[in-house]
């Protein structure tokens, strides 16, 4: 390969990257929400098994599912414990409404 054509293709490449970048950014920014403190006493820590977790997908699946529910501060899932740990704002979810967000995905609470 002549330096040109390398020369072109980097351009190409760098040029892809930083659009590519940008426009994750972009979609990120627009998506967040202030931070919020919550009291301490309003903080609910649940951990749940999860049946259903094959890959390393699942685990992004469930943790997206379930941080869209109004209140989600943390969530963590774990295949290799079947898991997920969730901390919330007890005055805006109830657990149930957690539950919920995981088996509309599919997997089961045992």
């Amino acid at each position: 390969m002549n330096k040109k054509v390398f020369l072109s293709v980097l351009i190409v490449i760098l040029i892809s990257s930083l659009a590519m970048y940008y426009w994750n950014n972009q979609s990120n920014n627009s998506k967040k929400e202030p931070i919020q403190s919550v009291k301490k006493e309003n903080i609910g820590i649940k951990k749940l098994s999860v049946e259903g977790m094959t890959c390393l997908g699942c685990e992004v699946t469930l943790e997206k599912a379930v941080s869209k529910v109004d209140g989600v501060i943390h969530v963590k899932a774990s295949l290799s414990d079947k898991s997920v740990e969730i901390e919330y704002d007890k005055t805006k979810t109830h657990s149930n409404d957690l539950k919920k967000a995981i088996l509309e995905k599919g997997y089961k609470l045992p």
